[in-house]
């Protein structure tokens, strides 16, 4: 059980183990997507939402001559991109949710947490002091948490108590997801859907989901998600950055500048030195090392108590 109150503040390598790109992989998976000309099965769905093939040229030309390798500060250097971004980002990682990646062999941090939240009783589940902040689209952690519980618990409990269960540990996307966070396996947007499926859904239906998507343009620095997320961490007393890219702008927009008293790890997988120990010297996050995986972290390192 998790007692101290603990923020996990997740970046896209938290979420790779479970299928999805880092965000450098997301921009190149883009590129490949997109080389003129466009044959993948994304140029199906381009047609089929009546796309102008010139913004499909121009994104293709911002991420590949931006040199940027984050889409999201493209997109937020050039907010007039953004319909189209978000419509490529979402077909991509809707893709990659697939429900046998959650229980990878290696680096299944997920798992680890789970054994951390895990206590004798639901009411004691409910107990935990954890919140979760993701600058993740994908819902691979609220899969994995209610697939988990439902599974354990529900011979023993009504839907409405596993909903509860669920719903106990906050997870805030200040950037958006790939839609609703669905609970019922028949949801048409459920977290795995065949390609088949996808292909006869109703546009509105996957607008929706992509509306769900958020760019913030460059010069606005505040949304209600980071003002909780804010909340959450200066009631912490344990703050972990997990499989994050230390971006300034994402460092500013958390706040972090106001939470230096605050005990902050993170890991540092294939970061360069200097850059560890600038992160340190600016922000106040500890980074032991650069080899360490999530999982490697939390093992050698850091505690959930």
């Amino acid at each position: 059980m998790i007692e101290k109150p603990t923020v996990l503040v997740l970046g896209a390598g938290a979420s790779q183990p479970y299928g999805f790109p880092t965000s450098s992989e997301l921009r190149d998976e883009i590129l490949d997507n997109l080389t003129p000309p466009i044959e993948s099965h994304l140029s199906d769905q381009i047609k089929r939402f009546h796309i102008d093939p010139y913004l499909i040229q121009d994104f293709y030309h911002a991420i590949l001559d931006s040199d940027l390798s984050s889409v999201d500060a493209v997109l937020e250097h050039i907010p007039e991109l953004s319909s189209v971004g978000k419509f490529v980002i979402w077909f991509l990682l809707k893709k990659c949710e697939r429900n046998r990646k959650l229980n990878p062999q290696e680096n299944n941090w997920y798992r680890y947490l789970f054994d951390r939240l895990q206590d004798t009783s639901p009411e004691k589940f409910k107990q935990n002091k954890l919140s979760i902040i993701t600058f993740n689209y994908d819902r691979s952690i609220e899969q994995y948490l209610f697939k988990t519980i439902n599974t354990l618990f529900r011979r023993k409990l009504d839907d409405e108590k596993i909903k509860e269960m669920y719903s106990c540990i906050p997870i805030i996307h200040v950037h958006g997801k790939l839609g609703p966070i669905h609970l019922q396996e028949e949801s048409d947007l459920k977290y795995e859907l065949k390609q088949s499926v996808l292909d006869t859904l109703p546009l509105k239906r996957i607008q929706n989901a992509i509306d769900q998507i958020k760019i913030i343009p460059e010069e606005h620095d505040n949304s209600p998600e980071f003002d909780e997320a804010f909340d959450k961490m200066k009631n912490a007393d344990k703050i972990f950055f997990l499989g994050f890219g230390y971006y300034k702008r994402n460092l500013e927009r958390l706040r972090v500048e106001k939470l230096s008293t605050k005990m902050m790890w993170g890991t540092g997988y294939k970061l360069a030195k200097t850059r560890i120990i600038d992160i340190k010297r600016d922000w106040k996050i500890i980074i032991k090392s650069s080899s360490e995986k999530v999982l490697d972290f939390f093992d050698n390192r850091a505690r959930l108590n």
